[in-house]
């Protein structure tokens, strides 16, 4: 069993070094040419839809803005971990 175990954590060591390194790099260069640079062609209208929209007043009740919702994401995982454990317990939270 030790052998096998050994075995599975050699490989992992040697797979995520250069290996992996060439395997994403290579895979990335390739869909980039074989898309015809997508990702640079269409940069302008990505960026126009992401932050052109995002301080856009919504029509409608109930609606949010993208960056109201992008807001509420972040604050609401960063208080998951907020206060701290020992802080929250302290206060009768946990």
């Amino acid at each position: 069993m030790n052998l096998l175990i050994n075995a599975v954590i050699g490989f992992s060591n040697w797979i995520w070094g250069v290996p992996m390194l060439v395997i994403l790099f290579g895979g990335g260069l390739f869909m980039t040419v074989r898309l015809n640079f997508f990702q640079f062609r269409y940069l302008p209208f990505i960026c126009r839809q992401t932050f052109g929209s995002i301080f856009k007043k919504q029509e409608g009740e109930g609606t949010i803005s993208p960056f109201q919702a992008a807001f509420n994401f972040f604050i609401s995982s960063w208080t998951c971990c907020w206060p701290p454990l020992s802080f929250r317990t302290s206060l009768g939270y946990a």
